[in-house]
């Protein structure tokens, strides 16, 4: 992904730098990103694991902080007269699944991930649909992330549909978008081979332990 990205950058004559640390990253490791000031950097890890993650949030987290001195409590980089470039971090679906400090990094830092699921807890389907499984099986969900329960609700709701509306014939070139609770299927076919699902959501961690999700 990431050498992808960085051919993707080159191609678009967007500066890439590469950061390499052994062990755990440190402040003095950044150095070629302390020297220009003003500049705005996306920086993102070649893993998602939360191993890796650990080696380098707290120093990135610092570094941006020192970037957004002086702001108050619930201000945003828009809102800030700071001179500085900003620093945003964007990672992978891994990070979904964090919790505890981890997932408090994610937040302080507005970290952005993609990723192929995403679950609005507090929406009235998701609130439904927990209820429901307790009553039909006498047990909650198992707790996974993803929700192996409602990917294939998702999934199964997906094909009934999709026959119900083609004589009982599955036919995914026939489908339109379907939006679950947790999954969004948008099939297109690859040429010359067969379906790929399109859909992406962006996830955006926010301050306060809120999220944002963007379907794409």
């Amino acid at each position: 992904f990431t050498q992808y990205l960085a051919e993707v950058c080159d191609s678009l004559q967007r500066p890439c730098l590469h950061i390499n640390y052994t062990g755990n990253l440190t402040s003095a490791d950044l150095a070629p990103l302390e020297v220009r000031p003003s500049d705005n950097f996306v920086i993102v890890p070649s893993s998602g694991t939360l191993p890796e993650f650990n080696k380098f949030a707290y120093v990135v987290r610092n570094f941006r902080d020192s970037r957004l001195g002086g702001i108050e409590a619930g201000q945003t980089e828009t809102d800030s007269v700071s001179t500085a470039g900003a620093v945003a971090l964007f990672g992978y679906p891994d990070w979904m699944a964090f919790r505890s400090d981890a997932e408090e990094l994610l937040h302080a830092m507005e970290a952005t991930v993609y990723s192929r699921y995403y679950v609005d807890y507090d929406s009235f389907s998701s609130r439904t649909i927990d209820s429901d499984f307790v009553r039909w099986y006498g047990e909650p969900m198992i707790e996974s992330v993803p929700s192996q329960g409602l990917l294939g609700y998702d999934a199964g709701c997906f094909i009934l549909k999709n026959m119900q509306a083609n004589d009982g014939e599955f036919r995914p070139d026939r489908a339109s978008e379907y939006r679950g609770i947790q999954s969004t299927f948008r099939f297109e076919r690859v040429p010359g081979g067969g379906f790929v699902n399109t859909a992406l959501y962006i996830v955006r961690f926010m301050p306060y332990g809120r999220i944002s999700a963007t379907l794409q």
